[in-house]
């Protein structure tokens, strides 16, 4: 009886895997159609992609469906300018989602069809049609209750108001948006590292009190039993607790696994807004103050989110240090004030470097330099070799200093709701990560008081 149940829970074991893996498998169709997209056969991967939508909708599949008929939608209109096939297309998708998808996925599926309306009614510069599938947009993210459609409706409607000429609507809807993130970003971080360090406290008073038993345990076997048993037992009480510890600690680290996982999540999801209104942006007039802190902002957003996600080892080549520094120096002379002293402290030596993340971070630092030092002021960019695999290169001014508690806060991005016009904040971020990916850091120097100092630590 008991072998017959064993191999009864294989087979359905063995079943379940099938079934789940069956669902999450990309059909022959989709995966002919994203083919022939990527040779650039537009006629063809979209023939392919409205077979692949029909097939997921006939099997149950809409989420899968809906999926590939935005794809065809966009070759409709983005590929020929088939504005009508496109909108009759969404149409038929929005009867799927109605007839065959799930309560609870409707008003994201539908969320998605609004915002491809959305696109085409932008491109054929229609304003009543836009503000109406904004409105719908609005609409399915509050059914959704889902912060990431309510963010990106956001974003598109701010978008939508800088190419109308509503700047400080716009404005004032960017600035809702990030603060909405930050919030959100901040909430979950703080419940999820308040539980993780609750079940660290939880373990350590665990391990200490099987610790103290332990220690009790052996006074009284040493009082009444030979060496043997008290080793023996002492062997095996030692064994069961760090078998325990071991354990804990797996649970901890699948936490911490799953919280960076989450933060990936979120940074490729922001990552992903800037990368899809980046064609938007680019055709408004980049010579207004306000579109241009928001391309800015959007191209750093998804710098930040780059360096975050990326894990390519960073390549390093031999540099001439002294020429090296020379050229940053003459890249920022136009940007100091007048009787500003710039000057480059640094021997005829060769070094290994990446040449493309060091020179960004020195040139930002010496541009903040310039914007902070006062006239008659002093700005001087210095390298140190600290050791056998260790060098510095070092950015000071003359002027006013950064208060100590503000010393961690300017490398974290997103710390406060800010005008974008005058800068988003997110220089000193981008420019900390680039040192982490070179195995090195950046910081300020707490024991220079004549003004600010940078140092940037590489490691070879």
């Amino acid at each position: 009886m008991r072998k017959k149940l064993v191999i009864f829970s294989m087979s359905l074991l063995v079943f379940c895997v099938c079934v789940h893996a069956q669902e999450t498998t990309k059909s022959s169709l989709e995966m002919q159609a994203e083919r022939e997209d990527g040779k650039g056969n537009k006629v063809n991967a979209r023939a392919f992609y409205l077979r692949a939508y029909e097939d997921y909708v006939k099997k149950g599949k809409t989420q899968q469906g809906v999926e590939c008929g935005l794809k065809a939608t966009v070759l409709y209109y983005k590929g020929d300018n088939l504005y009508k096939e496109g909108l009759d297309l969404l149409r038929r998708i929005d009867q799927s989602i109605d007839s065959k998808a799930e309560n609870g996925q409707k008003a994201v599926l539908h969320y998605q069809t609004a915002r491809e309306r959305f696109q085409i009614y932008t491109k054929l510069k229609k304003e009543e049609g836009a503000l109406e599938q904004l409105n719908n947009m609005e609409k399915y993210a509050n059914e959704a209750n889902d912060a990431e459609l309510k963010n990106d409706h956001l974003y598109n409607k701010s978008v939508y108001l800088y190419s109308i000429g509503q700047n400080d609507k716009a404005s004032a809807m960017m600035k809702e948006m990030v603060k909405k993130m930050n919030e959100a970003s901040e909430q979950k971080v703080a419940k999820e590292m308040a539980g993780l360090k609750q079940q660290i406290a939880d373990n350590e008073a665990d391990i200490a009190e099987k610790d103290s038993s332990l220690t009790a345990r052996q006074a009284v076997i040493v009082g009444l039993s030979i060496l043997a048993a008290v080793l023996a037992a002492v062997l095996v009480l030692g064994a069961l607790t760090l078998m325990r510890f071991i354990y804990q600690t797996r649970k901890q680290k699948k936490t911490i696994r799953s919280l960076s996982e989450n933060n990936a999540l979120q940074a490729k999801f922001i990552s992903n807004i800037s990368a899809q209104l980046a064609p938007t942006l680019q055709k408004l007039d980049s010579r207004t103050p306000e579109v241009k802190a928001l391309l800015d902002f959007s191209d750093h957003i998804q710098t930040l989110s780059e360096l975050e996600n990326s894990t390519e080892t960073v390549e390093r080549e031999d540099t001439q240090l002294a020429s090296f520094c020379e050229e940053l120096i003459e890249k920022v002379q136009n940007k100091v004030k007048s009787d500003v002293l710039v000057k480059a402290e640094a021997p005829k030596m060769m070094v290994k470097i990446n040449r493309e993340y060091v020179s960004h971070i020195l040139l930002h630092l010496l541009a903040n330099a310039a914007n902070y030092t006062p006239e008659g002021g002093h700005i001087t960019l210095e390298y140190k070799k600290r050791g056998a695999h260790k060098h510095q290169f070092l950015v000071s001014n003359t002027g006013s200093t950064i208060d100590e508690e503000q010393r961690e806060e300017v490398f974290k991005p997103f710390r406060e709701v800010r005008d974008l016009t005058t800068g988003d904040g997110l220089g000193l971020p981008i420019c900390k990560q680039m040192a982490m990916k070179m195995n090195g850091d950046l910081e300020i120097d707490p024991a220079f008081t004549k003004g600010v100092r940078f140092v940037l630590h590489l490691t070879d």
